[in-house]
C-alpha cells in the first residue's frame, strides 16, 4: 500500500493522464520562465578594464578617476567618474587587469566611452572592459524553473494522490469511463461513410440551389449577365 496516497490502485489511467497533463503545462511555465529570467539584470560585483601593466602596482582601495576623450581642444581626457580599485593583476607581458567596483559617472556614458584610467599621475589607456556579475544568469533561470517544477511536482502529488475531493472525483470519472459504450472499428468505419457521403450530398444541393438562384437574379435584372 503506497504511503499517503488515498485510494492508491484506483483511477489509475485517470490519475495518470492528469498527471501528466499537469507536468506538461507546469514544464511549459518553466520554460517560459526560463526565457524570461534571461531579462532580468543581474547586479554588477566588478567591472575588469584592460590596461598596460605598470610599477607600482595600483594597491587595493586606491581611487581612480575614468577618463572618456576631451571635448575641448589641447586635452586629451576627461574626467567622467570615479572608480575604487579591487584588484591589479598581470594578463600578460605588457597587459595588466584592473578590477574595480563602485564605478561612479557623472556623465551618461556607456562603458565604452572610457578611454583612460587616471592612477596617480599616469593614465592608462583601456584596451577592453568586461562587467563581471555577482552570478551567472543561468543560476537565476535554473533556479526560477527548479522553483515551478518543484511547486508542480508537489501540487500533482497533492491533488491527485492525497486530496480526498479531487481523487474521489477522479476515480469516479475513471468509473464512468469504463461504462461508455465505445464503438467497435466497423461502426467507426461506417459512421465516417456516412458523413462523407451526407457531406457531398448537401455540398452538391447547395451548388445546385446556388446556380438556379443566379439564373433566377440574371432574368429578373438583379444579377449583370
Amino acid at each position: 500500500m503506497a504511503i499517503g496516497i488515498h485510494k492508491p490502485g484506483h483511477g489509475y489511467w485517470t490519475r495518470v493522464m492528469t498527471a501528466v497533463m499537469a507536468g506538461v503545462v507546469f514544464l511549459a511555465a518553466a520554460g517560459w520562465l526560463w526565457n524570461q529570467a534571461a531579462l532580468i539584470p543581474i547586479p554588477i560585483r566588478q567591472w575588469d578594464f584592460t590596461v598596460p601593466l605598470v610599477e607600482p602596482a595600483p594597491a587595493p582601495g586606491t581611487e581612480v578617476a575614468m577618463q572618456a576623450t576631451a571635448v575641448e581642444p589641447g586635452q586629451r581626457y576627461r574626467q567622467v567618474g570615479t572608480a575604487v580599485v579591487q584588484e591589479y593583476a598581470a594578463a600578460t607581458r605588457t597587459l595588466a587587469r584592473l578590477s574595480v567596483t563602485d564605478l561612479q559617472t557623472g556623465d551618461p556614458i556607456g562603458l565604452d566611452a572610457i578611454q583612460a584610467i587616471q592612477v596617480g599621475g599616469s593614465s592608462l589607456t583601456v584596451s577592453g572592459v568586461t562587467a563581471v556579475r555577482a552570478f551567472d544568469q543561468i543560476y537565476l533561470q535554473g533556479g526560477i524553473a527548479a522553483v515551478v517544477i518543484l511547486l508542480g511536482a508537489v501540487a500533482v502529488y497533492f491533488f491527485v494522490g492525497v486530496k480526498r475531493r479531487t481523487v474521489d472525483f477522479l476515480v469516479a470519472t475513471d468509473g464512468e469511463m469504463k461504462k461508455v459504450n465505445w464503438s467497435t472499428r466497423k461502426d467507426v468505419i461506417a459512421s465516417t461513410w456516412v458523413v462523407i457521403a451526407a457531406s457531398i450530398v448537401l455540398a452538391a444541393g447547395l451548388f445546385v440551389v446556388d446556380i438556379l438562384f443566379s439564373e433566377f437574379f440574371r432574368l429578373i435584372g438583379v444579377l449583370d449577365t
